[in-house]
């Protein structure tokens, strides 16, 4: 049976494709050097404390991506200020892989915690617990075939290395790690909608690369005609 995933949004300011922690990135853009006055830089916020006694139920987003850490570690590298809305804790945690073990039997999912010292208050029986989840890994050769349909901003603010450059050089490590049986679609959105590629299957690998190589940004922004568009085009490929 074919998976459909109607629309997948890449926005290249917030674009992470690989967690695994690595230390190569892309080759910074030539952008200026903004220097950092430190006086003009807003203290980072930490979250008050929490009665658990009072509130012992927290709700998280289970998907939250990696993008936090990618975006900051190249401002760091590029010399450029650290938008402190940019940094989010978690998605600096979820970049690193652990070693939680694999659930067993028909577990959906194995949680391991890890209880130690915390760093924060000086009273020494606060404690900080961490909790890993960890699911299932499906082998690649096991899943069933996936039908994806990217819509991609390129209206003019998008033009600049860092964006629309980045989203072709992820969506080409993407095609890679993909199943040739999987399927993919491109459509575009600026000052009106477009599609560049038709649900093609991924062991069409140059059409795709082809397609992507073409992309140029320019106009303005259209975002919800691009949407409509994207899935129409899941909805026919399904």
């Amino acid at each position: 049976m074919r998976t459909l995933v109607p629309l997948a949004l890449i926005l290249a300011t917030a674009c992470s494709y690989n967690a695994e922690p690595a230390i190569g990135i892309l080759p910074p853009a030539d952008v200026p050097q903004v220097p950092l006055d430190p006086d003009a830089t807003e203290p980072p916020r930490t979250n008050p404390w929490v009665d658990t006694a009072t509130q012992a139920v927290s709700t998280f987003s289970a998907d939250v991506d990696t993008g936090s850490y990618t975006l900051t570690r190249r401002a760091i590298v590029e010399g450029t200020e650290i938008d402190v809305d940019a940094v989010r804790v978690e998605e600096f945690l979820n970049y690193f892989h652990y070693d939680t073990p694999a659930p067993t039997g028909d577990l959906p999912f194995e949680v391991q915690l890890e209880l130690g010292p915390s760093p924060f208050g000086h009273d020494a029986d606060v404690k900080l617990l961490r909790i890993g989840i960890q699911a299932e890994e499906i082998p690649l050769a096991e899943r069933d075939p996936v039908n994806l349909v990217f819509l991609l901003d390129v209206s003019g603010s998008m033009s600049s290395p860092d964006k629309l450059g980045l989203v072709k050089y992820a969506m080409g490590q993407l095609v890679d790690k993909l199943s040739p049986d999987d399927t993919l679609a491109i459509v575009v959105y600026a000052s009106g909608e477009g599609v560049v590629l038709e649900p093609t299957r991924v062991e069409e690998k140059s059409a795709i690369l082809d397609a992507l190589d073409a992309l140029q940004a320019g106009g303005s922004t259209n975002g919800q005609a691009g949407i409509e568009a994207a899935y129409a085009l899941a909805t026919q490929a399904y």
